[in-house]
């Protein structure tokens, strides 16, 4: 008999302190949707001896699945192995769509042509369904000329995406050196992996 009471006493007891269960929070469910990136050859492994490209390690990152699309020389009009970027927005089946468009752009395009360009990437994106993300490029590492133009495309950038509610996804600032940009522009390995980890992969968490 004393031994049934001091057990029932136990069992009130570890109720009581909840001690016969767990309140620790049901841990939210794995992101499993996906990010086309479009851009330029800062997102690609032709430089450097990349093993590989910044949306890749940011696939690795986050476990969300990535298609880049990007391509060398591309500015925000142009096409992908001749098909126009805004016929591959309308045709993504990836939750999001992401551009970095700017260092090229700067060079061969005028700004208007830019934010026209950049309008219909969000404007197509948005009416497809997807998220509209626009990456804000990184530097020049010794062009000075060329980071003035790049600077004042990503403006433009950051008020389109800003007019237009799409997602402007900030570089962390940083001094950039050709150790993680040999060629004084495209990242090597230690480069696109601080770009992953610290501009791409925060991005595509926050996807909503």
């Amino acid at each position: 008999m004393a031994k049934f009471i001091l057990c029932a006493a136990l069992a009130l007891v570890l109720t009581a302190c909840g001690g016969g269960g767990s309140d620790a929070p049901t841990p939210p469910p794995a992101k499993t949707y996906a990010v086309d990136f479009f851009g330029d050859s800062t997102l690609v492994t032709d430089y450097a001896d990349q093993v590989a490209d910044a949306p890749t390690y940011a696939s690795q990152d986050t476990g969300l699945r990535v298609k880049n699309e990007a391509v060398k020389g591309s500015v925000v009009v142009q096409s992908v192995g001749g098909v126009p970027i805004l016929d591959l927005v309308r045709a993504s089946d990836s939750k999001a769509v992401a551009a970095n468009f700017a260092i090229n752009d700067s060079a061969k395009i005028s700004q208007d042509e830019y934010r026209a360009g950049l309008q219909d990437f969000v404007t197509t994106a948005k009416a497809s369904g997807h998220v509209a993300i626009l990456i804000e490029s990184s530097p020049y590492v010794d062009n000075p000329a060329g980071e003035v133009g790049r600077q004042a495309y990503e403006t433009i950038k950051a008020q389109v995406a800003a007019a237009m509610g799409a997602t402007y996804c900030r570089l962390p600032v940083r001094v950039w050196t050709l150790a993680e940009k040999p060629d004084g522009l495209h990242p090597n390995d230690i480069g696109a992996k601080w770009i992953a980890d610290n501009q791409l992969a925060p991005c595509m968490l926050a996807i909503k």
